[in-house]
C-alpha cells in the first residue's frame, strides 16, 4: 500500500505541473492591453454625460400615476413620497 500511494502522489504532482505550465503558457499567448486616464483634469461639460428622451407614445405608454412612478425605471432616478 505505502508503494501504491507513493505512485499515486508522483503521478498527482505531474498532472499538476503539465496543467500549470499549460496555463502559463496560454497566459503568455494574450495581447497587450494599454490603459490610460486624464484623471480629473476635464471639467464637467468635457465628459460624456448619459441622457434618455422619452416623448410622444413612449411616454404615454410608460406613463404612471406619479412623475417618479413613470421613470423609475431609468437608470439613476429614485423617487420617494409620504403623506395620504
Amino acid at each position: 500500500r505505502p508503494v501504491a500511494l507513493a505512485v499515486a502522489l508522483i503521478a498527482a504532482g505531474g498532472c499538476a505541473l503539465a496543467q500549470a505550465q499549460a496555463a502559463a503558457s496560454a497566459e503568455a499567448s494574450l495581447p497587450a492591453v494599454t490603459v490610460s486616464a486624464s484623471g480629473l483634469q476635464l471639467g464637467a461639460g468635457d465628459m460624456t454625460t448619459p441622457v434618455t428622451v422619452l416623448e410622444g407614445d413612449e411616454l404615454v405608454r410608460r406613463r404612471e400615476a406619479t412623475l417618479g412612478e413613470t421613470l423609475s425605471s431609468e437608470p439613476g432616478i429614485t423617487s420617494s413620497h409620504f403623506g395620504a
